[in-house]
């Protein structure tokens, strides 16, 4: 009984003792940050894994879809980013960290990641920008001196072509028929008038001349003309 009892001390104290070794040689991971929102951005940091090992991310189990992966170094440390699913539902989620994944002896930790809502939506706005330009103005080259003056006779000639032209046809437009017949009228008048006082002075001279002839006839003396004065 005293045998029996020493041999389960003594596996007890090498247990006791093995643990903090085994302790010191399991992997470790951690999450930075443990919660968010779908689609978060998180650093998965590891150690205490085999050196330069690829170590992979999966989503719920061992065999889940993966997430990311990353790899340690010469120590079996590494940090490597990662990304939370979208397609993550609310609530605690499981992750499992492990290397070696295909191997004989797998090296793995889990850690919880705690989703908090779906993920956020992203709104893109274009802008669109209109540069009005303007094309650059070219002034017209200035004429030379023949062609200036070649410009300034064919202008002269053709404002005194064209003025007797415009002087014609204003007379034309201003001696309307109207002002004809006026004038005809006008010298019929006159030339009426005129004969009518041919026929009074005859008149005149008729009867002047009748009554010289007969007070002759009558025997009544005519009055002696004065004499010349002077």
């Amino acid at each position: 009984m005293n045998r029996i009892g020493g041999v389960l001390i003594a596996s007890g104290l090498v247990f006791l003792a093995m643990g903090p070794v085994a302790a010191l040689l399991l992997p470790v991971a951690s999450l930075d940050p443990k919660s968010g929102p779908a689609g978060t951005e998180i650093v998965v940091t590891v150690s205490q894994y085999s050196p330069n090992i690829v170590i992979e991310v999966h989503e719920e189990t061992a065999d889940g879809a993966l997430i990311g992966t990353g790899m340690t170094d010469a120590s079996g440390i590494g940090a490597f980013p990662i990304n939370i699913p979208v397609s993550m539902t609310t609530g605690s989620h499981l992750l499992y960290v492990c290397g070696l994944c295909t191997g004989e002896y797998p090296e793995w930790a889990t850690r919880s990641f705690q989703v908090t809502g779906p993920a956020p939506t992203t709104t893109t706005t274009t802008s669109t920008t209109i540069v009005a330009t303007t094309p650059p103005t070219t002034a017209p080259a200035a004429p030379t001196t023949e062609a200036a003056a070649a410009t300034e006779a064919a202008t002269t000639t053709a404002v005194v072509t064209v003025a007797p032209t415009v002087v014609a046809e204003t007379e034309t437009a201003v001696a309307p028929a109207a002002d004809s017949g006026s004038f005809t009228r006008g010298v019929v008048v006159g030339m009426l008038v005129a004969l009518l006082a041919v026929v009074v002075v005859l008149v005149a001279l008729l009867m002047r001349k009748g009554s010289s002839i007969q007070r002759e006839d009558q025997g009544v003396p005519r009055r002696p003309p004065p004499p010349p004065t002077g």
